[in-house]
Formats: structure tokens, sequence, C-alpha cells
């Protein structure tokens, strides 16, 4: 059960191109910069600050817009699924998949249209 605890831990922080894997990284809650297209972001990228902080395979996600907050389970594969939901009506679900460039990259998508369409999303640390 350990080996699959560190796994699950590892895959977060991989997945969320965070630094605070260690021991004490459920203490703090880590500087993230959120991107996505479609939505707010109309033809273009919006960006917000965020934060996140884990718990075992939970990983919550916070950001400055409309009060958003993302909750997501870390899968055996490395990747990051969940739900999204903002003030008002606003909510869906989202995926991540293992970074490159610094940067980890998924989608989300819209309860509004049954999440039927997906849209590109960007989570990396804040300079």
């Amino acid at each position: 059960m350990a080996t699959m605890s560190r796994m699950i831990k590892t895959a977060a922080c991989i997945v969320l191109f965070i630094a605070f894997c260690s021991a004490d990284a459920n203490a703090g809650r880590k500087c993230i910069m959120l991107g996505w297209t479609g939505g707010a972001a109309e033809d273009g990228v919006k960006w917000v600050r965020g934060s996140v902080t884990q718990s075992g395979e939970v990983v919550h996600i916070s950001y400055d817009w409309k009060h958003g907050v993302m909750t997501g389970r870390v899968q055996k594969d490395g990747t990051l699924s969940g739900t999204w939901i903002q003030d008002g009506d606003d909510g869906g679900r989202f995926h991540f998949k293992m970074p490159t460039s610094g940067q980890a990259k998924g989608w989300w998508s819209s309860n509004s249209d049954n999440n039927r369409k997906r849209a590109a999303m960007i989570i990396q640390n804040c300079d």
C-alpha cells in the first residue's frame, strides 16, 4: 500500500508540475497560473492566478475567477481528472496529462452543453 501511496503523490506532483513534492506538501499551498481557451477567454487565452493543495490522491485547485474550484483525483496513469465549479451555475469536467515544457496541459468541458465540447487548459507555476 505504501508504494501505491508514493505513486499517487508522485503522479500528482508530476501532473501539476509543482515544486512542493515533499513530506510537508500538504502543509502549504502552491501558486499556479491557470490558462484556458473558450468560454470567458473568447478568442484568446484567459490566465488567472490560483493555488493547489493536495490530500492523498485528491488535488484541489482554487483560482481567482468567479471563486473557481477544481477537485480531481490522480489516476493510475498519472493523469488528473475531476470536476470544476464557479459562482453561478458554471461547472463541468477537466483532465490534465503529464507535463511537457513545464506545463501540464489538458482540457475542460461545461455542464451547459452536457460536456460535449472540450477546450484547451494549461497549468504552470507562478513566475
